[in-house]
């Protein structure tokens, strides 16, 4: 198959295939079939098979059939892997990477029918948009800007696609230019421009945690961490009890207290110290974190503001959003 496709690339190259060869390479090589598939509002699409196509658009999900027969949606699986350079087989089912499609960024998630008790492939296109949606329009803005110009620690919390990145990146545009802004990140999603942002993104040989020590070697003003989810919580949280501030990430959390309570449960699981005390850990997080921010659907329903623990409980007071 791999190379029946570098044959057929090759032959486009020199101009000597037929044009039913050449409608299939730009269909399948280029992604022509997507171009029309991707709307303005398209956030994710779900490739359950070469006969179901899902399309998420905001809180709305539309089931189309794709333009594909079975032997072109093998041929694509197969396009993606060479064209990115991954694996996606027996030994290696799962893969997730960065790409682009007519210009616009996505991040590609590939399952091997190995994974499937249904022995069926999957493709998941997640839609990163470069341009970012206005403050006002997720509410509270007075609020965050004044979060950024006195340099809070801040933590913003929800559901998968709720606009968590969303909102982070609208926030990050309120730093000022002449701020060092170092953002750390496992997949490019926080599109910020300036000859003073430096990015790390992490790869199979560095980790989150890694550029933590990095960043604190280039003079940072500002970090951005992407999200927390594993060991990388440690170093942020350790960053802010050093002094640094202004620290901004996302978390998965059902509400905006629970945000502060799965941080300190990460920082135990990931910590090297076995018999650390949850109590302690909660104690530093809401000494560290000023402020949770919770959207769902693209629009802030709370914000807190943490004000201290107690072994296993922390206060908080929450912020009026209409004032």
């Amino acid at each position: 198959m791999n190379e029946v496709l570098k044959e057929m690339q090759a032959g486009c190259q020199r101009g000597q295939v037929v044009k039913l060869d050449t409608i299939l390479y730009q269909k399948l090589v280029e992604l022509h079939f997507l171009y029309d598939l991707i709307t303005p509002t398209t956030e994710e699409m779900i490739f359950h098979s070469y006969q179901v196509l899902e399309r998420k658009e905001s809180l709305d999900k539309i089931i189309l059939t794709p333009p594909l027969t079975s032997l072109e949606f093998d041929i694509l699986f197969d396009i993606l892997m060479i064209n990115n350079h991954q694996e996606c087989n027996f030994h290696h089912p799962f893969c997730s990477f960065s790409g682009h499609i007519k210009e616009i960024p996505v991040r590609i998630t590939m399952l091997h029918q190995s994974l499937s008790a249904a022995n069926q492939k999957k493709i998941f296109i997640r839609v990163h948009r470069t341009n970012s949606i206005s403050l006002d329009s997720f509410g509270a803005e007075e609020l965050l800007a004044n979060f950024i110009s006195s340099k809070k620690n801040v933590l913003i919390a929800g559901a998968t696609g709720s606009g968590k990145t969303t909102l982070l990146t609208s926030i990050a545009k309120l730093i000022p230019k002449n701020e060092h802004l170092v953002i750390l990140e496992d997949a490019h999603e926080i599109f910020l421009e300036g000859e003073n942002v430096t990015s790390f993104l992490s790869n199979a040989k560095n980790e989150l945690n890694d550029f933590f020590a990095y960043s604190m070697r280039v003079s940072p003003d500002r970090i951005i961490l992407g999200e927390v989810r594993t060991k990388e919580v440690i170093p942020f949280i350790m960053a802010m009890n050093h002094g640094h501030r202004g620290l901004l990430s996302t978390i998965h959390a059902d509400t905006a207290i629970d945000a502060i309570y799965r941080t300190a449960l990460l920082f135990c699981l990931f910590s090297n110290q076995k018999n650390i005390d949850y109590a302690t850990v909660l104690k530093l997080v809401a000494s560290n974190i000023d402020y949770v921010v919770y959207v769902q659907n693209k629009k802030i329903t709370e914000i807190i503001q943490i004000l201290g623990s107690e072994r296993d409980q922390c206060y908080f007071e929450k912020l009026n959003l209409t004032s």
